[in-house]
C-alpha cells in the first residue's frame, strides 16, 4: 500500500485521515500511521481511541518511551481499556520497575473476567516480575557485550555462524542500490550479510549479496553440511515465507520457496531453524490453529522437496501472545526461543524448553544478561539480538561449548510456572504436540497423555484349568494370545473384538471348554515402557523389575482394566524357538506383575518371535534392543504418567562412571534402576527420568533414540585433531566434541565415536 498526503495542510477531512491511518495500522505499517494518529490529536485532542491506536503503534514500532507516555495519558483521565493497562505494565517492566508493574497487573487481574483471553497473560506476566525481583540477584555472566564490528546505525540482528571464520546475520543499513524503506520500524528493510572474522579483524564481504532482494531478508539457519540455507523472504504486501538455497558451483543459488505445507497462503511463516540431521524444521507462524499471536510449529520432512503438515508446539511453550525465533540444539536436545507472552522481564525474553520431550517441557527463563527488560530475540550459540541500547544490535559473550551454555539455564530461580491451555480439537486445524500420540521428536520417550478413549462391545473369553499352567487362545493363523490360570483354576481373556468367531483355548496342548461374555467397556489405552532380556534367557533384568514396579506405582491396580506384554526375541536361532522364548519372556513379566498384584485375568501376553524387530541392524546392541517386551495398559480413568530415556552400556563401567557421563547422581540411577553393584556390566541398560542429564558420551553409553543412527568407532592417529577429523569425515566438530565429551587434547590411540 502506497498512500501519500500533505499533512501540512490539513486539507482533508477528520474522517479521511482517520481511514488512512486506520489503514496502515491495519497493514501493520505502524510507524507510518503514528504520523497520523499525532495529527489528528492534534487537531482535535482527547480521542481515547485514537490515542490509544498512537500507543500500539509506537509500541509495535519499538518506541517504548513514547508509547509509555500515550498510554499514561489514558490511565490518568481514568479511561479503562484493558489492553491499555496490560500494556502500561509491560512497559514498567521493561524499565525493570518490578514492583509498580506488579501492581499494575494486579489491578487489571481484579478488573478482568477470568475467560477473558488477556487474563492468562496478565497472570504471565505477572508472574515474570516475580521472577525479576527472584533472579535480580543472580547473573549468568559471561562477559556478554556488543560484537565489535558488525553493527551499525540501523537494526541488525540474527547472527548465525556458517564456517568457524564467517558469519552472516540481518542488517537494516544499506546494502543495495535499491532497498526499500520499513513502515513499520522505520529506516530500511534488512537484508542478508555476512562477515568473515579474524584474529583481531572483522571484514564484511558479499557470498551471500545474491539473496537480497529490495525487499525483507532475514537469517534463519544452515544445513549440517552448509550446502543449503533456509531463511525469510517476505515481500510487497506479501506473507514472509521461508525460502531454501543451495550452495552450488561455489556459488548460492535463487532461493526458492518451501511447499505450501510450510509456507501457508496467506500467513506468515519465518525464522526457520533446521536439524542437524536435516529431517526437522521449527518456525514461526501466525496460520490458524496456533494459540494465539506468532507461534512455534514443527514439521518433518516428507522427501527432499516436500514437508508434513506442521504441528503447533503446543500450550507448553506457545502463549496468546507471540514465540518467534526458535533454535532447536540438536546437541542438547532443547529448544530456545523468544516470547513475549511468557513470564519474563518485559519486550521479548529468550526460552528454554527441555524435558523428557517437548509434550510437557518445563520452561526456564535465561535470566540476565540475556533477557532485559527490552527485546532478546534469535539466540544462537555464541550470539544475541537485543535493542536493550535502541536499535537491535549484535551481541555476544563467553561460553565453553554448546552444552555447557545451555544447561547453565536449568536453573531452579529460572523455571516458571505455566498456564496450561486446554485443546479441544483434534482437526489438522488445531492439531497440537501433546495430541500427537506417536509423534516421536528425536528422542521415543514423553510423558502421555490420554491416548485414546473407547466404548466398544468386546468378547471375554473365561474357563477352567488347572491352576498355575498357562492356557492359549488362538483366534487366527497369525494370533496367539496366552494367560496365566489362577489359584482357582479360572482363566479369562479380555477385551477380544466383538467379531470374533472361531477360536480355540488349549491348556497343555488340549483344548478345553470355554464360555464368551458380550461386554462393553469404556476405557483408556496407554504405551507404557519396554523391558529388556539377555541373549537366550527370560529372567527379569534388574531395570526390568523396576520398570514393572513403577507400572504398579504410576497405575492404580483398582484403575487397571488390562495389561498386555508384547514380546519379541532377536534373530539368532529358529523362528519356532525364538517364537517360545518371547512367549516365555512374558510369562516371566506376568508373574512378576501377578506378584505385585495384578491377577491374571487382566493380563494378556501377545509373543511375536522374531517379528517386528526395532532395529534391522546386526550389531550386538540392536539385537538386545530387540529382545524386548512391550507393555500396554487398559485404565477406567485417565491417567497421566512418565516414561524414561534409555540408555545402553557399550562396555563395562562403575556406577560412579556412569553418573559422571550422564551427570545424574548415582543414588537416582540405583533408585530408577535397582542397582545393588557398583559395576555395570557391557549390556546394561539404564532408566533414567530426569531430562536434565548431558549427552552421553558415545564411547561408553548409547541412547535407544540412537539405535539406528550411523556411528564410526575411530582410532586416534598421530597428528589428528578434532578439526581435522570432523573435516576428514564431514562431521560437525562440537558433536564430536559433546559426544565423546572431549575436555583435552586427543591423544594417538585413543578411540572416538564420530556420528555421521
Amino acid at each position: 500500500m502506497s498512500l501519500t498526503v500533505s499533512l501540512g495542510g490539513f486539507t482533508q477531512s477528520m474522517n479521511q485521515l482517520k481511514t488512512i491511518a486506520d489503514q496502515y495500522y491495519e497493514a501493520g505499517e505502524f510507524s507510518e500511521a503514528m504520523d497520523f494518529y499525532q495529527h489528528i490529536l492534534e487537531m482535535k485532542p482527547g480521542q481515547k481511541q485514537t490515542c490509544f491506536k498512537l500507543a500500539m503503534s509506537a509500541y509495535n514500532s519499538l518506541k517504548y518511551q513514547e508509547a509509555k507516555f500515550h498510554f499514561q495519558e489514558l490511565l490518568v483521565d481514568d479511561y479503562f481499556n484493558a489492553e491499555a493497562i496490560y500494556y502500561y505494565g509491560v512497559l514498567l517492566k521493561m524499565e525493570s520497575a518490578y514492583q509498580k508493574a506488579d501492581s499494575v497487573f494486579q489491578k487489571l487481574l481484579k478488573q478482568i473476567d477470568n475467560q477473558d483471553e488477556l487474563y492468562d497473560i496478565t497472570k504471565l506476566q505477572k508472574e515474570g516480575c516475580q521472577l525479576g525481583l527472584r533472579q535480580s540477584l543472580t547473573n549468568n555472566n559471561r562477559n556478554f557485550r556488543k560484537m565489535y564490528g558488525i553493527n551499525t546505525d540501523g537494526n541488525d540482528f540474527g547472527a548465525i555462524k556458517y564456517t568457524d571464520d564467517q558469519i552472516v546475520l540481518s542488517t537494516s543499513s544499506k546494502t543495495k542500490k535499491k532497498q526499500y524503506l520499513d513502515n513499520q520500524y522505520g529506516g530500511l528493510l534488512p537484508n542478508v550479510v555476512s562477515f568473515d572474522l579474524g584474529d583481531s579483524t572483522v571484514t564484511p564481504n558479499k557470498a551471500f549479496s545474491i539473496l537480497n532482494s529490495p525487499w525483507s531478508e532475514a537469517t534463519g539457519s544452515f544445513s549440517k553440511d552448509g550446502k543449503a540455507f533456509y531463511f525469510t523472504h517476505c515481500d510487497q504486501n506479501k506473507p514472509c515465507k521461508i525460502v531454501k538455497s543451495l550452495y552450488v558451483d561455489g556459488k548460492w543459488s535463487q532461493a526458492q520457496p518451501l511447499d505450501e505445507n510450510i509456507n501457508r497462503e496467506g500467513f506468515h511463516s519465518k525464522q526457520p531453524s533446521i536439524s542437524v540431521t536435516g529431517d526437522t524444521l521449527f518456525f514461526s507462524s501466525d496460520r490458524p490453529g496456533g494459540i494465539g499471536g506468532m507461534d512455534i510449529w514443527m514439521s518433518i520432512k516428507a522427501s527432499e522437496s516436500e514437508w508434513m503438515v506442521p504441528i503447533n508446539m503446543g500450550a507448553a511453550i506457545n502463549t496468546h501472545a507471540n514465540e518467534i525465533t526458535p533454535y532447536y540444539s540438536s546437541a542438547f536436545g532443547g529448544l530456545v526461543f523468544s516470547s513475549n507472552g511468557q513470564a519474563g522481564y518485559g519486550g521479548y525474553d529468550y526460552y528454554l524448553a527441555k524435558g523428557i520431550s517437548f509434550y510437557s517441557p518445563q520452561i526456564y527463563n535465561l535470566g540476565p544478561p540475556f533477557n532485559s527488560p527490552f527485546d532478546d530475540t534469535y539466540f544462537h550459540p555464541g550470539f544475541a539480538s537485543s535493542n536493550r541500547s535502541g536499535d537491535f544490535d549484535i551481541y555476544t559473550y563467553d561460553f565453553q561449548g554448546e552444552i555447557e551454555l545451555l544447561k547453565s539455564f536449568l536453573t531452579e530461580e529460572a523455571l516458571i510456572q505455566m498456564v496450561q491451555l486446554v485443546t479441544n480439537s483434534l482437526s489438522l486445524e488445531t492439531f497440537r504436540i501433546e495430541d500427537f500420540k506417536s509423534y516421536e521428536l528425536f528422542d521415543p520417550t514423553r510423558q502421555l497423555e490420554v491416548v485414546t478413549k473407547s466404548k466398544h462391545l468386546h468378547r471375554n473369553i473365561i474357563g477352567s484349568a488347572e491352576p498355575g499352567s498357562i492356557a492359549r487362545l488362538r483366534i487366527s493363523n497369525e494370533i496367539e494370545i496366552a494367560t496365566l490360570v489362577d489359584k482357582k483354576g479360572e482363566f479369562e481373556f479380555r477385551l477380544l473384538p466383538d467379531t470374533i468367531s472361531k477360536f480355540h483355548v488349549k491348556v497343555n496342548q488340549e483344548e478345553v471348554e470355554s464360555s464368551v461374555l458380550g461386554l462393553s467397556y469404556f476405557y483408556y489405552e496407554y504405551e507404557f515402557e519396554k523391558i529388556y532380556f539377555d541373549f537366550n534367557s527370560d529372567q527379569l533384568r534388574s531395570e526390568s523389575k523396576e520398570t514393572l514396579k513403577d507400572l504398579l506405582g504410576q497405575f492404580d491396580i483398582e484403575n487397571i482394566l488390562l495389561v498386555d506384554i508384547h514380546t519379541h526375541a532377536d534373530h539368532i536361532g529358529s523362528a519356532a524357538y525364538n517364537f517360545e522364548l518371547s512367549e516365555r519372556r512374558g510369562i516371566a513379566a506376568m508373574n512378576e506383575l501377578r506378584m505385585l498384584g495384578i491377577p491374571p485375568q487382566q493380563m494378556r501376553v501377545f509373543a511375536n518371535g522374531e517379528g517386528n524387530p526395532l532395529s534391522i541392524s546386526d550389531s550386538w546392541y540392536s539385537r538386545l534392543f530387540n529382545r524386548r517386551a512391550e507393555l500396554r495398559v487398559y485404565t477406567k480413568e485417565p491417567v497421566t504418567f512418565s516414561h524414561p530415556e534409555i540408555f545402553l552400556l557399550k562396555k563395562d563401567i562403575s556406577l560412579d562412571k556412569a553418573s559422571e557421563i550422564l551427570a545424574i547422581s548415582p543414588s537416582k540411577l540405583k533408585e530408577w534402576n535397582g542397582l545393588t553393584s557398583q559395576l555395570l556390566k557391557e549390556g546394561h541398560v539404564l532408566r533414567v527420568f530426569d531430562p536434565k542429564h548431558t549427552t552421553p558420551n558415545l564411547r561408553y553409553i548409547i541412547p535407544e533414540s540412537d539405535l539406528d543412527k550411523t556411528y564410526l568407532n575411530y582410532i586416534v592417529k598421530q597428528g589428528d585433531t578434532v578439526a581435522s577429523i570432523a573435516n576428514k569425515f564431514g562431521a560437525i566438530e562440537e558433536i564430536i566434541i559433546e559426544i565423546n565429551q572431549i575436555k583435552e587434547a586427543l591423544s594417538p590411540g585413543e578411540e572416538i565415536v564420530i556420528y555421521l
